[in-house]
């Protein structure tokens, strides 16, 4: 078997706390014929210097600077230095198990699919969790993919984690740099949408970082909703450039939109105050393409407990939606 190139790309931003080990995990690959391109953006800590002295000690390592734009940019830009038939991401706090690579390459030329995407398990306090995504080893042709796959993708059944990943490098086209909130929902439909064929493992090969999941505090909660009312928009731009925007699918996009948006309008009240977060959601309504998401709300795609946190607040319910918001906001104070 051919051992064929394969790029990684990582951005990089502040990242000084995790980053040796991130890297560390991709020198220690049982498959080793890949470049690691490093794309940092900007970082204002000790981050470029470590990457700089990896670098320096094994070619494979490529370091790029540039100013801090965001990590769509910066993945845009490592997909321009890469030079392997095939294309992974990593997240530069997170790390690859030893054999990761070997595996998904395995599996790709076993396989002959264009796209092979892993399972991943989650770090918390150096603690192994495995994930709640389960899906079985199988093989989907290109029909497959828009029949099945795709609605699974739209109705979050799984996550849009490109890091999961390995794709033919000729599939790949840029991230949407407009939005920074589901570049990688857009990026991994066009991606799909283009492929013959996928193979979804079940293998948790993937180690995500969530002791460094962003806090309720730290998120910028009024651009990031503004952000998915656009790309709500550039989603179903993707779709209908490959007949994929049927009323069911739209349905199925803009009911998650909605319950994404709604839980925003939770986290900007825990931030702020409630005032303020419902006067943020009365400006929605009379915002064209929000009235539109709502009233493609379809029940059926929301989950038990997303029906009745929305149903209050789509109904103008707000001293219920304000008692559910209290009983959250001791839970999440509790953690």
């Amino acid at each position: 078997m051919n051992n064929d190139l394969i790029s990684i790309i990582m951005p990089a931003f502040n990242a000084e706390k995790f980053i040796s080990e991130t890297i560390k995990s991709v020198i220690n690959q049982s498959y080793k014929n890949w470049e690691l391109i490093i794309v940092d953006d900007g970082s204002n800590d000790s981050t470029k210097n470590i990457c700089s002295q990896f670098s320096k000690k094994d070619f494979r390592i490529k370091l790029y600077s540039k100013t801090n734009e965001g990590v769509s940019v910066a993945r845009n830009y490592g997909l321009k230095q890469a030079t392997g038939k095939y294309i992974m991401f990593l997240d530069a706090d997170d790390i690859y198990t030893e054999n990761m690579i070997k595996t998904m390459y395995e599996v790709m030329q076993s396989q002959n699919v264009d796209i092979v995407k892993a399972n991943y398990y989650k770090i918390k306090n150096n603690l192994r969790i495995q994930n709640t995504e389960q899906f079985e080893n199988k093989k989907y042709s290109h029909l497959e993919i828009e029949k099945e796959v795709i609605p699974l993708l739209l109705e979050e059944k799984f996550h849009c984690y490109v890091w999961l990943l390995m794709i033919k490098k000729e599939l790949v086209s840029e991230f949407n740099n407009q939005i920074h909130i589901f570049e990688d929902f857009n990026f991994y439909i066009d991606v799909l949408l283009k492929a013959n064929s996928l193979y979804m493992m079940k293998d948790e090969l993937y180690g995500y970082n969530a002791d460094n999941e962003n806090s309720l505090t730290k998120k910028n909660v009024e651009s990031n909703i503004d952000s998915m009312l656009l790309a709500e928009k550039i989603i179903k731009e993707t779709l209908n450039n490959y007949n994929q925007d049927s009323n069911e699918n739209i349905k199925i996009l803009d009911t998650r939109i909605l319950v994404d948006i709604i839980n925003y309008i939770y986290v900007l009240q825990y931030q702020k105050n409630f005032e303020i977060a419902i006067k943020k959601y009365n400006e929605l309504l009379e915002n064209e393409n929000f009235k539109l998401i709502k009233s493609n709300y379809t029940e059926k795609y929301a989950t038990k407990k997303e029906k009745i946190f929305t149903q209050q607040i789509i109904k103008k319910h707000y001293v219920l939606f304000k008692l559910l918001c209290t009983i959250k906001n001791i839970k999440n104070k509790g953690k």
